[in-house]
């Protein structure tokens, strides 16, 4: 199993490029900080706003240690249903994207990385 995972952050990180793309600052939502309900609002108003525009992609800068699972995949799920519609997303991790973060990094179209960016990937924990 172990194995397994390794080999499927190898190919993760094949993905993820090094070069950082030209971001347009009009169409760029930063994810900054731990994922919480207070950004959930924002980050949706956001992409609604910036989907209406297909023709570019959205750039989503992450820089957060993660958060919450319910305030994270709300996001991705608006993501998801945006992506159905045509919208691609371009994400750039500056510093960190771990844990929920990674989790947004995962849906995006276009994965970009600076050199000295850390990713942590991890599986939920369970309670029981």
């Amino acid at each position: 199993m172990r194995n397994l995972l390794v080999g499927a952050l190898l190919l993760l990180a094949s993905h993820v490029a090094l070069a950082t793309p030209s971001l347009d600052p009009a169409r760029t939502i930063v994810i900054a900080g731990p994922i919480t309900g207070g950004i959930v609002g924002p980050v949706l108003g956001a992409l609604d706003k910036l989907a209406t525009d297909k023709s570019k992609p959205v750039d989503v800068v992450i820089s957060s240690p993660g958060g919450s699972l319910v305030a994270g995949y709300l996001i991705v799920d608006r993501m998801d249903a945006l992506r159905s519609e045509g919208v691609h997303f371009r994400c750039v991790v500056r510093s960190v994207a771990a844990s929920m973060a990674f989790q947004l990094l995962l849906h995006c179209d276009e994965r970009y990385s600076t050199p000295h960016a850390f990713l942590l990937w991890h599986p939920y924990r369970d309670w029981e």
